[in-house]
């Protein structure tokens, strides 16, 4: 066997795994969870508007216009978040899965060049 087939099997082996491990429950949400920017802004934000709403909530009802804003806006940033997450675990996926393929087209071609063991 050759040595380019050798690392294509192995290119291909390691890109399977990546994908493979991207599907098991929670795992792209935590990569996504590192990778993301947005996800960590938004999650600061969040956390920004409860201890606005849990400082209003010292002086004010729910019922106060300033809470309700603030409840407000919190549901608008947790589904944003939540949007936000979603999308970012279907990138990686398919960008593993993309890799995945290239390594698997990459190792047929070159097991198809090389001889027949």
């Amino acid at each position: 066997m050759n040595k380019e087939l050798l690392e294509a099997e192995n290119d291909r082996g390691l890109a399977e795994a990546a994908y493979r491990t991207s599907l098991l429950p929670g795992a792209a949400e935590a990569s996504a969870e590192v990778s993301d920017k947005q996800i960590a802004d938004l999650k600061t934000r969040l956390l920004d508007l409860q201890q606005k709403r849990a400082q209003l909530l010292l002086t004010d009802t729910e019922e106060s216009p300033e809470v309700k804003d603030a409840t407000q806006q919190i549901a608008t940033i947790e589904k944003q978040l939540a949007d936000t997450r979603s999308s970012a675990k279907q990138i990686i996926n398919t960008n593993l899965e993309s890799n995945y393929r290239k390594a698997l087209a990459r190792e047929i071609r070159r097991a198809e060049g090389s001889p027949r063991r």
